[in-house]
């Protein structure tokens, strides 16, 4: 009797600013390219010859072929597996449960866990090499009701290349000005042998800001380029641009780039960062993520609280607070002061006052969809940022 059991372990690792640091980390695939593409030419790879001592008949359960399986070579999102198959050297039906795993994992459903006295039982455990360091092994425990084995300890492991590498590994807009057009350029490497790699197709994965992107390529001198890897054979120099109407706020896109690569034709780069203002309003109780003042509870005698209205780029767009309006303008009161120059005149920062006086009737703006709200909404002589506008959260006692 044969019975099968499907364990998937799946690697799922984020991409952060160390992603390039651990690539490089990682070993040269051009230095050994002859040597890692006779290993990825074998199918699977070649069970690990020392498995630790051989059990004799009668022994409980037995793993035929080992416990471990060296993959070998893989390319990055590559996923492979193998099949581990416990044999029952029992008199007994033995049952099988998976245990505890060295990684994070999803873990199939088991089914026909049971294994007749004589049987085999097919244990897989699936590998996606997402991970940048450039060699992995993670362990699996199988349990089992035998007594004389109750946990059976399953190894993979292998090493993981990637053929097609760009650098950097992501791509971070940060503090872009709202209005500023902005170009990022990376390099996309090769380490393959044969024809110069070749860019067929791009996309973006957030159809919600994909219209603000644009991709272009071409070919790159190698020779021209500067800090370049060993082994590289052929480049790719791409710009991405990014328009100068790109929303307010985070940015969380992702590119995904298909070249005519043989082996990790696919690439995907995270893109980060943040688009900004260039008026920006700082200070204690101002949270810039919601436009919103927290001035919390006023007291009878009323409360006064003084935050900085920046103006950067000053020295590009001359800007000059016309008019503020507040409502309600009997609770709620702003006024802008001198400024004061910063950085050679490039950045202007105006102190705002914002007042609730004491003789302010006694009400309460602490915000909700159906509340009244208490706001603030500066004109200004910026060509882009021609309004400010800010809602102020308090309640006022009598």
């Amino acid at each position: 009797m044969h019975t099968k059991i499907a364990l998937l372990v799946a690697i799922v690792l984020g991409l952060a600013v160390g992603v390039s640091s651990a690539l490089m980390r990682a070993a040269n695939p051009g230095s050994e390219y002859e040597r890692l593409m006779k290993v990825t030419t074998t199918p699977m790879a070649v069970v690990e010859a020392a498995n630790g001592p051989k059990l004799s008949k009668g022994l409980g359960v037995i793993v035929e072929g080992g416990q471990k399986f060296d993959f070998g070579v893989m390319d990055r999102g590559e996923t492979r597996s193998h099949t581990f198959k416990f044999r029952n050297d029992t008199e007994q039906p033995i049952q099988l449960r998976v245990g505890s795993t060295t990684c994070k994992c999803t873990v199939g459903e088991l089914a026909d866990d049971t294994v007749p006295p004589g049987g085999v039982g097919d244990v897989t455990l699936e590998w996606v090499a997402k991970s940048y360091d450039p060699s992995f092994q993670q362990m699996a425990t199988i349990e089992t009701t035998c007594p004389l084995r109750p946990d059976v300890m399953l190894t993979v492991k292998g090493q993981v290349l990637q053929l097609v590498q760009p650098l950097p590994q992501a791509v971070f807009l940060n503090d872009v000005p709202y209005g500023v057009d902005r170009e990022q350029q990376f390099v996309i490497y090769s380490f393959q042998k044969g024809d110069p790699l070749t860019v067929l197709e791009h996309s973006f994965d957030d159809e919600s800001t994909e219209a603000y992107f644009d991709l272009q390529w071409e070919p790159a001198d190698v020779a021209e380029l500067q800090d370049v890897p060993d082994g590289v054979q052929s480049a790719v120099l791409c710009k991405l641009a990014v328009r100068s109407d790109l929303p307010y706020g985070k940015v969380n896109q992702s590119l995904r780039i298909t070249t005519d690569a043989e082996r990790s034709a696919v690439i995907e780069m995270p893109i980060g960062g943040r688009v900004v203002s260039d008026l920006m309003i700082v200070g204690d109780g101002f949270f810039e993520s919601a436009d919103v003042l927290k001035l919390g509870m006023v007291p009878p005698e009323g409360k006064k609280v003084v935050l900085r209205l920046v103006a950067r780029r000053a020295d590009v767009h001359k800007t000059e607070v016309t008019s503020i309006v507040c409502e309600p303008g009997n609770v709620l009161q702003a006024s802008v002061g001198e400024p004061k120059s910063l950085k050679g005149g490039a950045v202007l920062m105006y102190p705002l006052t914002i007042e609730v006086p004491g003789d302010a009737p006694a009400v309460s703006f602490m915000g909700g969809k159906e509340k009244p709200r208490a706001t603030i909404v500066m004109e200004t002589t910026h060509p882009v940022v021609q309004r400010v506008k800010l809602d102020v959260r308090f309640f006022k006692s009598s």
